[in-house]
């Protein structure tokens, strides 16, 4: 992965900023800049989007001029509070984006379940199928009732989309095998989403990282994108956020860099090969993902994991969450963080993965442990 620029605690990656002057300042400094925590800089995503990195003398991949002041602007919309009087609402989950990804920086995971959104069976086939969690009456923010019918949702991460976004849809098509033809209990099969590939969101039912971003802001936010105004017979509602700033946000989003292991457990790996789990958790799609451990398929996950709010897929289906960045990623897991734990997790899993559950369950107690020093390490 040589094209990952990282700024953890105490390393200081350099980065350059260049409107007409060559500037350099340090990952860290941008990342407190923004408020956004450790940074994960990615030059591949970036690339993919006509944006240029650099090398400098000891071999480190640096972001440049006009792609480095992208991910800046980025950052800043990223992480800016919206009020009532900018067009937040008057329905909303958050007032910015970083509120609820959050965990372990800006563009993580939700951090707890007070950051969860709601979804309700009642309101999936409305245009944002997201019930918020707050609304403004007369300018006065107040809680918003949650339906009977709700689910919780957990905001994902976002690190890595950059990387999985160069990935060629063929890639993925050739993984499906929704009648099990092979016979190891694996029926998965790719989301199609206005004629490409989903690969976006809990359900695989956004096809790009656009896309992603403006349904995202009008769901969550209550934000209405440029782009959505002039849809269909809507051209006469007033946008809040032009389409520059859209794709400003989707840049930083696609300069996040995938998170990096830790260690890699060989015996742990074993037997997470044993017990199945990577027949969907692939480690890699394309051999330019190292260490995502997602296929981008839908699979049946069984009635208890089931959520009313199907975005395309059946209710039970949900896409290969990714397992990069486990070890960073909190104390809540699956899509509605019902999960305490990476064990609960799996223990959790039904359908398609209920053979690698039952399989896990039987482990010996030192297989257990160098699974889990495995997962830890991702």
């Amino acid at each position: 992965m040589t094209d990952l620029v990282a700024a953890q605690t105490g390393t200081r990656a350099k980065v350059l900023s260049g409107l007409c002057h060559a500037i350099r300042l340090s990952a860290a400094a941008v990342a407190a800049a923004f408020q956004i925590g450790p940074l994960l800089v990615s030059s591949a995503g970036l690339s993919s989007s006509g944006l240029a990195a650099s090398q400098t003398a000891a071999g480190s991949p640096e972001l440049q001029g006009a792609a480095l002041l992208e991910f800046e602007r980025g950052a800043r919309l990223f992480t800016r509070s919206w009020t009532l009087a900018e067009g937040l609402g008057p329905s909303y989950s958050a007032t910015s984006c970083a509120e609820c990804h959050s965990s372990p920086a800006a563009g993580g995971a939700s951090s707890g379940a007070a950051q969860f959104g709601v979804v309700a069976a009642q309101e999936a086939a409305a245009p944002a199928p997201f019930a918020t969690l707050q609304q403004s009456r007369g300018g006065k923010v107040e809680a918003r009732p949650i339906p009977a019918a709700a689910r919780r949702t957990r905001a994902p991460s976002l690190f890595g989309l950059g990387l999985l976004s160069t990935i060629d849809a063929s890639a993925v098509f050739r993984l499906e095998d929704p009648l099990d033809r092979d016979g190891n209990g694996i029926s998965g099969r790719a989301s199609r989403v206005e004629g490409t590939l989903g690969w976006l969101g809990w359900k695989a039912s956004v096809g790009s990282i656009e896309a992603f971003v403006r349904v995202a802001l009008r769901s969550e936010l209550g934000l209405v994108p440029e782009a959505v105004a002039q849809e269909g017979d809507r051209r006469d509602v007033a946008y809040e956020l032009a389409s520059e700033d859209v794709e400003r946000l989707s840049r930083f989003i696609r300069g996040l860099a995938a998170p990096q292991p830790k260690w890699h457990d060989a015996v742990g790996a074993r037997v997470f090969n044993e017990l199945g789990c990577h027949n969907c958790h692939v480690p890699t799609i394309d051999g330019n993902t190292p260490y995502a451990y997602t296929d981008l398929l839908l699979h049946d996950m069984g009635p208890d994991l089931a959520d009313p709010f199907s975005g395309g897929a059946q209710p039970s289906e949900f896409r290969t969450a990714p397992l990069w960045g486990l070890s960073v990623a909190g104390r809540s897991f699956l899509h509605d963080g019902r999960a305490h734990s990476v064990e609960d997790a799996i223990l959790r899993h039904g359908g398609e993965g209920l053979r690698s559950r039952n399989a896990f369950s039987r482990l010996p107690a030192l297989s257990r442990r160098q699974l889990m020093h495995f997962l830890a390490g991702l």
